[in-house]
C-alpha cells in the first residue's frame, strides 16, 4: 500500500538520521579532552554535576566519607573537601536545583547537609505518624526528585523510602 511505503521511506529517512547524529558525537566523544582528578583516596560513590551556581562545578564522594568540589576548567585540586560522615560512604546525591546534598551509609543513616558541609538533618529510622517505627537497613542508594525537594532511598534490606519535608499544620 502507499501508505506502507511512505512509511518505510519516512523511517529510513529518519534512521539516516539517527545514524548521522551517532557518528557525529562519537566524532565529538572521540576528541574530548581528558581531565582526571586524583585527590580522593578510595572507592568513589558518585558524581554529579551541578545545575545552580558555578556550572562548571562537579561534586563527588567517595567510601571514606568525603565530598569533594571541582571546577573542570581548572587544575586537578579540588576546590572544597568536605569530611561528611566518619562511616563508610555507600551512596551519595546531590540535588539539580537546590544546593543541598544527602549521604547514604552501611551504618544505617542518611545525612542531609549543604553543599558548603553544614549538616540539616540526619535520618536514622521510619517514621510513621510521628512515632519512629524502625531503623533503616543500611543504605544503598539515593536520589533526588529532578525539581521537588523529595528524596527517594534504597537499602539493602529490600526496601524503598521516600522522603519529603513535613507539612505543616493548619493553624
Amino acid at each position: 500500500s502507499r501508505s506502507g511505503a511512505a512509511m518505510t521511506t519516512s523511517t529510513m529517512a529518519n534512521d539516516a538520521k539517527l545514524r548521522s547524529k551517532v557518528a557525529t558525537n562519537r566524532r565529538r566523544l572521540a576528541s574530548l579532552n581528558n581531565k582526571t582528578f586524583t585527590e580522593h583516596g578510595s572507592w568513589i560513590v558518585d558524581v554529579s554535576f551541578t545545575s545552580y551556581g558555578n556550572q562548571n562545578e562537579i561534586l563527588s564522594g567517595c567510601v571514606a566519607g568525603h565530598m569533594r568540589a571541582w571546577d573542570i576548567r581548572m587544575s586537578s585540586r579540588s576546590l572544597r573537601d568536605i569530611q561528611v560522615q566518619s562511616s563508610p560512604m555507600t551512596a551519595l546525591s546531590v540535588h539539580r536545583k537546590i544546593p543541598i546534598a544527602a549521604s547514604g551509609s552501611h551504618a544505617q543513616f542518611i545525612k542531609i547537609l549543604t553543599l558548603e558541609g553544614e549538616a540539616l538533618q540526619s535520618v536514622k529510622f521510619h517514621d510513621l505518624t510521628g512515632i519512629k517505627y524502625d531503623r533503616i537497613g543500611p543504605v544503598s542508594c539515593l536520589e533526588f526528585h529532578r525539581q521537588k525537594l523529595v528524596l527517594a532511598a534504597g537499602s539493602t534490606n529490600a526496601l524503598v523510602s521516600v522522603y519529603q519535608p513535613r507539612r505543616r499544620p493548619r493553624v
